[in-house]
Formats: structure tokens, sequence, C-alpha cells
């Protein structure tokens, strides 16, 4: 929220469960940046929906040091999905 509020940008809050409202809604944003930030018992499963693979099927208490960044494309060859993943800040024990 402070993100989008320091960037005058809208924004949304859905319950952690079931994560499908959000992927529901994310699969229609079709052209948009989005950020999501969630909890570490449904990141993996919202980052997976689109039909990428992290690397992290679970994700510890406290670790808060990861991003995945997932970009769709849709080409005249078809929806393409990619999955990056990164580490920010001082790493997780």
């Amino acid at each position: 929220m402070a993100v989008a509020s320091l960037n005058a940008l809208p924004f949304a809050q859905y319950p952690a469960f079931p994560t499908s409202a959000l992927i529901s809604r994310l699969a229609k944003l079709d052209g948009w940046r989005v950020l999501v930030a969630g909890h570490r018992n449904t990141i993996p499963e919202i980052a997976g929906a689109p039909g990428t693979k992290p690397s992290m099927t679970k994700i510890e208490h406290l670790d808060y040091d990861n991003l995945l960044f997932i970009r769709i494309r849709h080409t005249r060859f078809g929806k393409r999905v990619h999955l990056y993943e990164e580490t920010y800040g001082k790493p997780t024990p």
C-alpha cells in the first residue's frame, strides 16, 4: 500500500485465502505492471499460477529477501511467461 500511495497509484487489497480471487484478477490485467506483496504461504501459489515454476515451493518464516518477477507477453506465437527470481538487501541466514 505504501508503494502505491507514494506513487499515486491505485491499489486493492485481497484476503490471503483463497488465492484464487487474486489469481483470477491478475489474469485479467493484460498489459499492466502489477506489484503483489503477499505472505510466505501464498506467494509460491500466486507466482506459479500463470504457468511458472518458482524454485522455492516453501518460503521460510524469516525469509524476507526474495523477489519474484513474472513477465507475460502475448506474441503472434502465443503467450510467453517468464519468471525471474532475485534477492535484495541483507541475505536471509
